[in-house]
């Protein structure tokens, strides 16, 4: 997949001016961009059409210095078929390939993404654009706002007349809220859904039908727009930037390179492993949980599994008298000496991961299981797997107990 990019200024101000506060736009699909019957993402020139006719003059009316630019995936996807190397196409659009300068040359970037995944595209992009030194410390924290939205219904309507915005939509409040936001230079990657600036690693989707379809269960709400934006906490590794047009900041320079060399390099890697995510139920600790994870144990591929447990982090067991002569302890050891890194987590959204509260959780940790914290599902995976296409970045050569260190430590404000 590859973006295509259509540079025409989509505001009334000067795009040499120095005062112009520069937007780009990346279309990727969803539903925000989808028309029809079945629904269907617009192409990207389509959706650049419809946009510049009927949503770019309110953007200019509320932000008459705003400049935007627009870029589009082709082909526009439904988000559920976006996978992790995809990741790493929208965070190059946004950070630019080695040498190039997209980064220092706009201020704000808004992603508009289908919902299905926008909570993983999130958290990914929070390390993929940050960048992880050696340590495991910030390569590079976001100066810049970097903000994912969408919608439960589409933007516009299209019949022989051409295109008109959809009545009762959400699309139009969420993409005209992210602007909003962009241009008060809240930085750090934020994930802004009906009215709510939520820190995007920390965001999880948790209705299908409602327009209030994200929350955040363990951390607050960065902002809120009502009839003004109120700030509500800081973005962690960035905080309120100037909210004027960027000069270069903390990501500029040699900061800047280092991350775009990691992230060219996690392009390569970062769909050579898999982390499976295995959740557990009352029916599947006998036969079918033990065979699935023996299965996986086998897979040359496997560079982790999350498993979701219950509670605060307990598995199941075949063996519950004695969980180490079971066959799903065999199979979590055995997928461990292999080399991949078990998150002991939680089918529950809110809340932190503490494995050893129970008895029934204490022999995770034998096998090798760590916790993800209060990690979102879509957080710890994205991580993990980041952290797995960077291992051997730079010479650096992560062993599995690094990278176990290294899930337990934060790096874009994922664990608190």
């Amino acid at each position: 997949m590859e973006f295509e990019t259509d540079l025409t200024p989509s505001a009334q101000q000067d795009p040499g001016d120095e005062m112009a506060f520069r937007i780009r736009i990346l279309y990727t699909g969803g539903t925000i961009g989808c028309v029809g019957r079945p629904l269907a993402p617009m192409s990207g020139p389509e959706f650049r059409d419809a946009f510049e006719a009927l949503i770019a003059p309110a953007i200019a009316q509320a932000h008459p210095d705003a400049v935007l630019s627009l870029a589009w995936l082709t082909p526009a996807l439904d988000s559920s078929n976006l996978q992790p190397a995809d990741w790493t196409v929208i965070a190059r659009h946004i950070l630019g390939a080695p040498g190039e300068a997209i980064f220092s040359e706009h201020d704000a970037f808004i992603v508009l993404h289908g919902t299905d995944t926008m909570a993983w595209t999130a958290s990914a992009l929070s390390f993929l654009l940050t960048g992880v030194d050696a340590n495991g410390a910030p390569e590079a924290p976001l100066d810049k706002p970097v903000i994912l939205t969408g919608a439960q219904r589409p933007l516009f309507h299209r019949d022989d007349g051409g295109h008109s915005v959809v009545a009762n939509t959400d699309a139009l409040r969420n993409l005209l809220g992210a602007v909003a936001c962009a241009r008060a230079g809240i930085a750090g990657v934020g994930l802004y859904f009906n009215d709510t600036l939520y820190q995007g690693n920390r965001a999880l989707k948790t209705s299908t039908a409602d327009f209030n379809a994200f929350s955040s269960p363990n951390a607050p709400p960065l902002a809120r727009l009502g009839i003004r934006l109120e700030t509500l906490s800081a973005a962690p590794g960035g905080g309120l930037a100037s909210g004027g047009p960027a000069s270069g900041g903390p990501v500029s320079g040699d900061a800047l390179a280092r991350a775009q060399a990691q992230l060219a390099h996690a392009a390569k890697t970062i769909d050579a492993r898999d982390v499976a995510v295995v959740p557990a139920s009352p029916a599947s600790a006998a036969g079918p949980l033990a065979a699935m994870l023996e299965a996986l144990a086998e897979s040359p591929r496997l560079g982790g599994l999350l498993l979701l447990g219950y509670g605060s982090g307990n598995l199941p067991t075949d063996r519950p008298d004695d969980p180490r002569a079971g066959a799903v302890f065999r199979a979590l050891e055995r997928a461990h000496e292999a080399g991949a890194v078990l998150l002991a987590g939680t089918q529950v959204t809110a809340g932190r991961v503490t494995a050893g509260t129970y008895a029934a959780g204490t022999w995770l940790a034998d096998a090798g299981a760590i916790s993800p914290r209060d990690m979102t599902v879509p957080c710890a995976q994205a991580k993990l797997l980041v952290l797995l296409a960077l291992r051997d970045a730079d010479g650096r050569n992560w062993t599995q107990g690094d990278i176990e260190t290294l899930m337990g430590k934060p790096i874009a404000g994922e664990i608190r």
